[in-house]
């Protein structure tokens, strides 16, 4: 939660971010107009940060009006002169006792942390994290229609033919010459007509529907493999700087 800067009075240890929300580094030390970021991971050397630069802050630290690159760009590595502005050059500051280590001898022989009178000895060390990241190819399948199978039974209609037996009664008349006396009782002259009923068949045509074939439908699932393929990223690190030491047995920068 922001807080007003009027009441704002920078604290030993707080985290200091550039507008870019970039870390710069700790407050070490704390002056009425001033606080120094020492140098370490993120500086080459201290820097005496105005407190006009700061923007804002919150329980999560100091956020400048600066970017972490701008902040590199200003002349702030050594303590401001009274009444010296955020537009101030280098001739606006005063020298440190660190700026009065003559840059000659610090090429020609080597210089301890400890002379220099820091506040901090030779085998203190900033740390800091990179995560270096990776894609990999992850596959999810899922169900998608292929089409259908469609499996038809229409009607079709054709003649068939059958034979059928039948039975037809036929009525023959044979006449043979007779020459006999008329026997009692025998109707003579008389007319007469005998009715002789004659049979036959007809044939009636029924159909009747019958089971002449089964057809089972089976769905079986069959897998296979398929190769997909993508682009991916990965991130590489490279570390320049002649003064990097890497050891060999623990594989770690020292």
């Amino acid at each position: 939660m922001d807080r007003n800067l009027d009441q704002f009075i920078p604290q030993k240890g707080m985290d200091v971010y550039g507008s870019d929300n970039e870390k710069i580094g700790e407050v070490d030390s704390v002056e009425s107009d001033y606080f120094v970021v020492r140098k370490g991971f993120f500086f080459p050397e201290d820097h005496y940060i105005p407190v006009d630069a700061v923007s804002t802050y919150d329980d999560n630290g100091i956020y400048l009006t600066y970017t972490k690159d701008q902040v590199l760009e200003q002349q702030w590595t050594a303590p401001p002169t009274a009444g010296t502005t955020l537009a101030g050059t280098e001739a606006d500051y005063r020298d440190s006792d660190l700026n009065q280590v003559d840059t000659s001898t610090r090429a020609g022989q080597d210089v301890a942390y400890d002379d220099l009178d820091t506040g901090r000895t030779a085998t203190e060390r900033d740390q800091a994290s990179i995560s270096v990241h990776e894609e990999e190819l992850v596959a999810r399948r899922r169900e998608v229609e292929r089409g259908d199978v469609e499996i038809n039974k229409r009607v079709v209609a054709e003649e068939q033919s059958i034979d059928v037996p039948v039975t037809e009664e036929q009525v023959e008349v044979t006449r043979r010459a007779v020459d006999r006396d008329v026997v009692p009782g025998e109707h003579a002259f008389e007319e007469e007509t005998i009715e002789i009923p004659v049979h036959g068949e007809e044939v009636d045509v029924e159909k009747r529907t019958r089971v002449t074939e089964e057809i089972d439908i089976d769905k079986t699932a069959q897998q296979h493999t398929e190769r997909v393929s993508d682009t991916v990223r990965r991130e590489e690190v490279e570390i320049e700087g002649e003064e990097l030491n890497r050891d060999v047995d623990t594989d770690r920068l020292r």
